[in-house]
């Protein structure tokens, strides 16, 4: 059984019946595989500089952004996604501004 949560995360990527395929048959999932399944981004000859690659490029994002981008994402429900996205546009925008915004 996946740990750190891999039932759960496999059940929201997947759906459930994709996800009971892959951890109740006990498959292994390559990298091509991964990426056709949406589970990973790309396949990289060198992972690590491709790793490295999309961290310089984040790094040079506006921080709050990427931190409510998140957020977003990752919320519950459709209703509370969009009203935190209003909030989240809205500190950006004072941001933009030159207002310091707390988290």
């Amino acid at each position: 059984m996946p740990a750190a949560g891999g039932c759960t995360h496999l059940a929201r990527h997947l759906g459930h019946s994709m996800a009971k395929a892959v951890i109740l048959g006990g498959r292994s999932i390559d990298a091509a595989e991964a990426v056709s399944l949406g589970l990973a981004m790309t396949q990289a000859d060198d992972p690590r500089g491709a790793a490295k690659q999309l961290a310089q490029s984040l790094a040079q994002q506006e921080p709050m952004a990427l931190r409510l981008a998140k957020q977003l994402i990752d919320g519950e429900s459709m209703t509370d996604r969009l009203a935190a996205e209003r909030e989240a546009q809205a500190k950006l925008y004072q941001i933009r501004r030159g207002a310091k915004v707390k988290d």
